[in-house]
């Protein structure tokens, strides 16, 4: 199930506003989804369940959805914004599930196919399809409408055919994704990400339950 954005109640209060809605729409959140508070959900920004959006990243759906499916991570300072494109491009930015985006990438109104890796500092431009499983090297720039096949590994600026994808490769995106995923869990609760909805509720279930406990102690004593 998808739920529309409320506020953890152990949020520490700030200027900044990590969900905000756009005339687009509004985002939604699939259950377990963790974001940063130092992150920004713009517009119609809809992300599956079990997704990490990592710290200052952007994701701005001001003029077409944001689309980001389970499993799937947004690291540090990432970049996802949509452009008013040609008819026969897509406007919007579609991410696949378990997909990894690295930290400091931007992508511009582009299709990343499932299981897809993009390394840090890369630059996705309008148009470009990554397809299944492929991995994109750190500091790639596709130019529009590049197709990156899957089972591949692509790189440079200009983004080219680097080699057939191989054990070394999805050996160390696995241990990258693990990390992640493990720091996450580590820094969870410290006022570092926001939960969804589904979170929040069962931690003040657990607080009741806490205060009903020491309710009942008192009494006996």
């Amino acid at each position: 199930a998808l739920y529309t954005y409320e506020i953890d109640p152990d949020l520490h209060y700030s200027r900044h506003r990590p969900v905000l809605p756009l005339a687009s729409g509004k985002s939604t959140f699939g259950s377990g989804t963790r974001i940063a508070y130092t992150a920004s959900i713009e517009g119609a920004v809809l992300l599956d369940k079990n997704v990490i959006v990592g710290r200052g990243s952007t994701l701005r759906a001001d003029l077409s959805p944001i689309r980001v499916g389970e499993n799937s991570i947004i690291g540090d300072n990432v970049s996802l914004h949509t452009l008013e494109l040609h008819q026969l491009v897509p406007g919007s930015v579609e991410i696949g599930a378990n997909v990894y985006i690295g930290d400091k990438v931007t992508l511009r109104c582009c299709i990343i196919d499932d299981g897809a890796y993009i390394g840090e500092g890369s630059f996705i431009a309008e148009g470009t399809i990554v397809q299944r499983g492929a991995v994109v090297l750190p500091g790639t720039v596709t130019q529009p409408g590049a197709v990156l096949a899957s089972g591949k590994v692509w790189g440079g600026n200009p983004c080219r055919e680097i080699s057939e994808l191989s054990a070394k490769y999805t050996s160390k995106a696995g241990e990258k994704i693990r990390s992640v995923r493990e720091f996450v869990e580590a820094v969870d609760g410290e006022v570092l990400y926001i939960r969804t909805p589904e979170a929040v509720s069962e931690q003040v279930s657990e607080k009741t339950d806490e205060k009903a406990e020491q309710t009942r102690e008192q009494r006996t004593n």
